[in-house]
């Protein structure tokens, strides 16, 4: 019996992430200031500058005349803060059973899934 052979469970729902996306591109002037290959900082700014340039809370412009612009970050898209959660978002398991006799019936069906640690 391999390993793939065992008891299966699928479940269906949504996933939501907070990771930090500092390989962001975008920056002012539309010049990259990062360049990850090298790992050096490719535009004209000190260290302190990127870093208050990063932490500066941004927005989306509306396009509607008179309507507010949307919170978003901080400038660039850049997630300075992220903290590399996941969670589950009403994840239910909707199948269950050994390979090749999957069942849609049983206790598990219908159970909120989540992940430890």
């Amino acid at each position: 019996m391999g390993i793939l052979s065992g008891t299966r469970i699928n479940f269906w729902g949504g996933i939501q992430t907070n990771v930090c996306v500092a390989n962001n591109t975008d920056s002012p002037g539309g010049k990259d200031i990062l360049d990850l290959v090298n790992a050096r900082i490719a535009g004209d700014m000190i260290d302190e500058e990127l870093i208050a340039w990063m932490r500066t809370p941004g927005s989306i412009p509306s396009d509607k005349p008179g309507q507010k612009d949307t919170p978003y970050y901080t400038e660039g898209g850049w997630n300075y803060y992220g903290d590399h959660l996941v969670s589950y978002k009403n994840a239910r398991i909707s199948s269950e059973g050994p390979a090749g006799n999957m069942s849609t019936t049983g206790d598990l069906i219908g159970q909120q899934v989540s992940l430890l640690g």
